[in-house]
């Protein structure tokens, strides 16, 4: 799903999208997104919800397969309890991402702490020997992606691009060094 900013922005995303390998796009604006979605495609067992609020949430969850398990999985700390009970279904299950926790140490985040996993450590770092030479070679594309070079202190800043919407079509990176 891509949000239209305007025209051209939306006809160089397209194809930008369709590049990397796109079959269709949808607008998570439009009101009927879902049905838009679930008219194509209605047996979708693995969704992520890559912009991770409330409403995409609901969104995600919705279009996974209604019969078959689907697992919607979440880039942020929203679970089950953050669908609306009249959505919920047994056969889809909302699993988070563990790039929190590759660090290898514990990551405080709001009001929780994603706790220290050294598995998920070694499957990142086995995950960075495998993809390196494929994005260096150019099997593999990433989107655009804004860099801050001041680290940790650039952390705010990138924060506010987010909430005020700066990060449409771009990956926001902090370099630490």
């Amino acid at each position: 799903m891509a949000s239209p900013r305007s025209l051209l922005w939306l006809l160089e995303t397209r194809k930008l999208l369709k590049e990397y390998g796109a079959d269709e796009l949808f607008d998570y604006h439009d009101i009927d997104v879902v049905e838009q979605i679930k008219h194509k495609y209605n047996n979708i067992s693995y969704l992520v919800d890559c912009v991770a609020n409330q409403n995409t949430l609901q969104q995600v969850y919705k279009c996974a397969a209604d019969k078959q398990d689907a697992t919607v999985v979440e880039l942020t700390n929203l679970t089950e309890e953050n669908v609306k009970k009249e959505n919920r279904r047994q056969n889809v299950t909302i699993d988070r991402t563990r790039l929190y926790s590759i660090g290898g140490h514990e990551v405080p985040f709001g009001g929780i702490t994603f706790p220290a996993d050294p598995e998920a450590r070694r499957a990142a770092t086995e995950f960075v020997k495998f993809i390196n030479p494929k994005i260096s070679d150019g099997q593999i594309h990433h989107i655009p992606a804004r860099v801050y070079k001041n680290g940790l202190y650039d952390v705010p800043r990138i924060l506010e691009d987010i909430k005020i919407g700066k990060n449409s079509g771009e990956k926001l990176v902090a370099v630490l060094n």
